[in-house]
């Protein structure tokens, strides 16, 4: 789940949103519920994931983009 501080809706590039298996290096296919939770179809136990949004991916109700392209890691347990 990804939460922020306003609302925001989908933008131009919404469908690059991406999960990478850090050990296979390959994209997780996605299921993109709403703007707020992503979820995998598929992931790997004891594993490290890098969830990536595209700076033009999201923007808030005033129609701003990020400012850069933004990305974090997690590991499933």
């Amino acid at each position: 789940v990804i939460k922020f501080t306003e609302n925001i809706k989908a933008s131009t590039f919404y469908n690059k949103i991406t999960i990478k298996n850090l050990t296979t290096r390959k994209t997780v296919k996605l299921s993109k519920i709403n703007t707020v939770y992503i979820k995998t179809t598929k992931r790997t136990a004891n594993t490290w994931y890098t969830v990536t949004i595209p700076r033009a991916a999201i923007k808030d109700i005033a129609g701003n983009n990020f400012l850069a392209n933004y990305t974090f890691k997690f590991k499933t347990g």
